[in-house]
């Protein structure tokens, strides 16, 4: 008779037990995807800030670099090369500083056509006009820019100010700085940044290196970019942004506005929930359960 009741109870131990574990499980995935929610949260306003800032460092170097007597001398003299070495100088000596290491320098004439490419000598003299909205923005109000921009050589942030001299407008000289510098910073947290740029949106623009790499964006920060993740992207839902889930892949996908608040792309934050691949958010998840 024992032996009967066992046979009929043990089963229902079993499903009550297994039960038991799925909810368990259940609870347990979803208490870490809320946290992981607001782990992201917090670093997609961190990313924002970072670019803020990159706005206003490089904002900040284009008004010093309008009012320096080296630029503003090889304006008077009409003189490309003088200007280009200037400009190489001032290039070389704030190479150190990490936010800098990649910079840029673009001078441009009153008229709004290309007068010095730090990264190119022999393209000169192009009309700007058309296509680049922060330029045509400080020649009509002469006062300094910044914002996110494409151009020919990429989409930048970007800070324009003008180049005067008692008065007279000169020009206008151009930081660009890249998106490695921020990518950088999220990779030594263990969190990937990808800045992917809408292929049609971000147009005129020379073909690059790592352009193919996906079907429909650029990914602006392809050299510090993890790269082994590219097939996963390609499978999201970017247009839904948000917060998304591919295996033991979370996601968090926010916009990206360049300076006429024109939607050109998407910043994607990454980390990988399995424990072989130890992260910031792992740390502060186990470390203290309260976040």
């Amino acid at each position: 008779m024992r032996n009967k009741t066992l046979f009929y109870i043990m089963p229902l131990i079993v499903m009550l037990v297994s039960l038991l574990l799925v909810l368990y499980y259940r609870y347990h995935a979803q208490r870490f995807e809320n946290m992981a929610k607001g782990f992201f949260d917090y670093q997609s306003k961190q990313l924002y800030k970072n670019i803020d800032d990159a706005k206003n460092s490089s904002l900040a170097l284009a008004v010093l670099l309008g009012e320096n007597d080296y630029i503003i001398d090889c304006y008077e003299n009409s003189d490309r090369k003088e200007c280009l070495k200037n400009i190489n100088t001032i290039i070389s000596n704030l190479n150190s500083v990490v936010m800098y290491k990649n910079l840029k320098f673009h001078l441009h004439t009153k008229d709004i056509k290309s007068l010095v490419r730090s990264w190119n000598n022999s393209r000169y003299g192009d009309d700007l006009f058309p296509f680049r909205h922060i330029i045509h923005e400080v020649a009509n109000s002469s006062k300094p820019v910044s914002g996110i921009e494409s151009g020919m050589a990429g989409t930048f942030i970007r800070a324009t100010a003008s180049v005067q001299k008692k008065g007279q407008i000169l020009g206008s000289v151009e930081v660009m700085l890249d998106f490695e510098y921020i990518s950088n910073f999220f990779k030594d947290q263990g969190i990937d940044l990808f800045v992917l740029l809408d292929k049609q949106k971000n147009q005129p623009r020379y073909k690059m290196e790592g352009d193919d790499i996906m079907r429909d964006y650029f990914i602006s920060n392809y050299k510090s970019a993890n790269l082994n993740l590219v097939p996963i992207l390609e499978q999201l839902k970017l247009n839904d942004g948000g917060f998304q889930i591919y295996n033991s892949h979370y996601f968090c996908i926010v916009p990206m506005f360049n300076y006429i608040n024109k939607h050109i792309g998407y910043y994607v934050l990454h980390i990988n929930s399995d424990f072989k691949d130890k992260n910031i958010f792992q740390e502060r998840l186990f470390l203290n359960p309260l976040f």
